[in-house]
């Protein structure tokens, strides 16, 4: 009799314990999501405003696992342009783009972004005649002044990235070479110590390498990598 009424005294904590914290997982989310529009406007209001480039993106919403344990937002159909102009082809075309935070710096207003994750699409890096990469034109600041880490709309503190079926060339104009890498699956960790950033990289990837449309050098060759970065 005593060591039913000791299970039930425990079951009854447990299950106590158990609704407190289902309790407060659905008051977190309820909170990323209302935050996640603030957020995503944050970003794309400062990007817009500070740099040559354009970023559009189709919708987003809030991922809760993409990332766990951090929470995600998921931006969708993300695109990058190299100037105002969406006429061109963008230098990154990505159908989602979890950006991963702290649930805590979202309630706090104080976004500390600690993980990305691309899945799907594409990075073209194009190297032009003059020299200039599409890449670094569309991040140059339009005015030096203004661009401050006090100003970002987030802190960065990285200790992930992962690159789920994204297609990354690079494109030489003056030599027409294209290295094409097409990632299966990718992860990199970044650990910080003091001034020292150590990454390890896991990734599985497809490498063609054309002139002209000539793939006869490398074509179709499958790589597994497994690399530690100090």
């Amino acid at each position: 009799m005593k060591n039913w009424k000791h299970f039930r005294c425990g079951f009854k904590w447990l299950l106590r314990v158990a609704i407190g914290l289902f309790i407060l997982a659905g008051t977190l989310l309820v909170v990323a999501i209302w935050k996640q529009e603030e957020i995503v406007q944050q970003i794309l209001t400062y990007t817009n405003q500070h740099y040559k480039g354009k970023i559009t993106l189709e919708g987003s919403h809030v991922a809760p696992f993409a990332n766990f344990p951090h929470v995600s937002i998921d931006l969708e159909k993300l695109k990058i342009y190299e100037s105002k102009d969406e006429s061109i082809r963008p230098i990154l075309d990505i159908n989602d783009v979890y950006l991963g935070f702290d649930i805590w710096t979202i309630i706090s207003g104080n976004y500390d972004l600690k993980s990305v994750y691309l899945s799907d699409g594409y990075v073209k890096v194009v190297e032009h005649k003059d020299g200039s990469f599409n890449l670094v034109n569309a991040l140059m600041v339009m005015n030096e002044t203004d661009t401050t880490e006090e100003e970002l709309p987030f802190k960065l503190h990285l200790e992930s990235i992962q690159l789920n079926k994204v297609d990354i060339h690079k494109i030489n104009e003056s030599t027409k070479i294209d290295i094409d890498a097409f990632v299966n699956d990718a992860q990199a960790t970044l650990k910080v110590n003091g001034t020292n950033t150590m990454i390890d990289l896991d990734a599985r990837y497809e490498m063609n390498f054309m002139q002209d449309g000539d793939t006869t050098l490398i074509k179709h060759k499958h790589f597994d990598a497994k690399v530690k970065i100090t």
